[in-house]
């Protein structure tokens, strides 16, 4: 009986490559449904629907050179319009730790320096449309003095770690997750703070056109990554689960139609042969 229901079975799908080719493409998506449902239920998965978090805001910082060019001070002041929303303004500070690199050149006096400062345009970071007319002030405070002497004759490169102050409209900022705060204390007695221009690299850029360069650098931290939540997790989990289920049932129906049939239309042959023979 049972190998009598698999020829038939085979019969029936040796005769429609066209439908064999459907049903196995369903198989392979049930697979690939149930697979991925049970991968999301057990572990950690970023939230596509956010689409700028703070390694992507960190990132676009990166790529951003931060120059000390004083015949542009001019160009240095921020733009603060003041949005507010009833009494609360939103603007918004956040300070954190950054790593970065500083390009100088020679120079053979001792000048300590105890922050740099920039105002930036948003669509410096990536912003577009309304946001990016918005202006960032940008304030590297560094944990201690950084001595701007260098006695290489071909400039000389720094890493210095600064308490990253970052004051901008809230809009501006990712609105998941917060940065671990930091705070720089030091003497500042006999040092000075310098302005910087910020800008994107040019194809045409040299180091002369920058008297001292600073870069800011981070690597993706899996920490800032948003995730999806359990009940997130949960409700996917569950919607794939139930189009698998629907894609089996489709399956199964297609089979036990092709029993169905074949089995119909062998009885009809067998019958008719009997027929004739009758005659």
């Amino acid at each position: 009986m049972t190998s009598g229901s698999l020829n038939r079975v085979r019969v029936f799908l040796s005769s429609r490559p066209p439908l064999v080719v459907f049903i196995f493409c369903i198989g392979m998506t049930t697979v690939a449904f149930i697979s991925f449902a049970y991968y999301v239920k057990l572990n950690n998965v970023r939230n596509p629907d956010v689409a700028r978090d703070w390694n992507t805001f960190l990132y676009n910082a990166t790529q951003i050179n931060f120059c000390n060019e004083p015949q542009n001070y001019s160009s240095l002041q921020l733009n603060v319009t003041h949005f507010t929303h009833g009494t609360q303004p939103l603007y918004k500070n956040v300070s954190t730790h950054l790593e970065t690199t500083i390009f100088m050149p020679a120079k053979n006096v001792d000048e300590l320096v105890s922050s740099m400062s920039s105002t930036i345009h948003a669509s410096l970071l990536g912003f577009s449309g309304f946001a990016s007319n918005l202006s960032l002030f940008v304030l590297f405070d560094f944990y201690e003095p950084l001595n701007l002497r260098c006695d290489n004759s071909a400039g000389c490169v720094k890493d210095i770690a600064a308490c990253t102050n970052i004051f901008a409209p809230a809009i501006l900022f990712p609105p998941a997750l917060q940065l671990p705060a930091c705070s720089a204390q030091m003497n500042r007695s006999h040092t000075s703070s310098i302005r910087l221009i910020g800008e994107l690299p040019r194809s045409d850029f040299t180091s002369s056109d920058c008297h001292l360069l600073v870069k800011i650098n981070h690597d993706e931290d899996e920490k800032l990554v948003v995730m999806l939540n359990l009940e997130t997790r949960l409700m996917v989990h569950s919607h794939l689960m139930v189009s698998s289920y629907i894609f089996i049932a489709v399956i199964i129906v297609v089979t036990l139609l092709g029993l169905l049939r074949s089995g119909s239309r062998e009885h009809h042959n067998k019958y008719s042969h009997n027929s004739l023979n009758q005659l």
